[in-house]
Formats: structure tokens, sequence, C-alpha cells
């Protein structure tokens, strides 16, 4: 098991966490993960067929399990659906990342306003910004 992402991105759909991971992964020179691609991959099909053939229920269940794998295997820039930080295994997961470490926040985009839900949950804990980076730049 590595140290962990050296970052990792959460936010919003459409907030720009594929475009920001891949300028940090150039700049550091690290590989970049998307956990909706890592999905895709272990369902054979596309998110949307996923919702409509499975439900929603499959989908989270299958993007629990594709945040913990990345948190614990992947050591670039690793960007999260947007919905993922809305589970409470996920919030769990991503406190004792951020427990490792020092960790900074950023936000990356304010142009596309937030669900009410994911609006709140970043209020509540500070950490929850759309970027949260480890060690130094």
């Amino acid at each position: 098991m590595g140290n962990g992402p050296r970052a990792v991105l959460i936010g919003p759909p459409g907030s720009g966490k594929s475009t920001v991971a891949k300028a940090l992964a150039t700049l550091w020179d690290v590989e970049r993960r998307d956990t909706d691609a890592d999905i895709e991959a272990t369902a054979g099909k596309e998110i949307a067929e996923i919702f409509v053939d499975d439900g929603e229920q499959a989908f989270r269940a299958l993007e629990r399990t594709a945040v913990a794998t990345a948190v614990a295997e992947h050591v670039g820039v690793l960007s999260l659906g947007g919905g993922a930080v809305l589970a409470p295994e996920t919030q769990a997961l991503l406190e004792a990342y951020g427990a490792r470490g020092e960790r900074s926040c950023s936000s990356t985009s304010r142009s596309v306003p937030p669900r009410r839900a994911w609006a709140s949950t970043t209020r509540a804990r500070c950490w929850w910004a759309t970027l949260a980076v480890s060690g130094s730049t």
C-alpha cells in the first residue's frame, strides 16, 4: 500500500476536476486516475448504462469500492465522481486519508452552482474543498 494520492479532487459535476487533474499530473509528472473511469472499466459499460440497467444503488456501491481502491493504491492525482463524497463511507475514508498528513484546500471552479447537499457537505468540512493536496508542490 502506498502513501495515497498526492492530490484528491472532489466537486460537483462540471466543476473542472478532470481539467485540474490533468494539469497537476503534468506539473508533478505523476499519473492521474479518475474513479468514474475505474467504475466503467469494472462494470464494462458506461455510467449512464449502469444507472439504467442496474440502478443508482448498484452504481453507488461500485463507486464506494472504486474510491477505496484508488485511495489505497494510487500515488498520483485522483479525481472522484461528483457524488462520491456524499456517501458516509467515502467521507470517513477521505477523513482518514486527510489525517495521515498535511493537506491544503483550494477551489477549482465557482461557476457551476453545486447541488444543495454537496454545498452543505462542503460547508460542514473545510478540507472538503474541490482540491485536497498532500505534501508540498
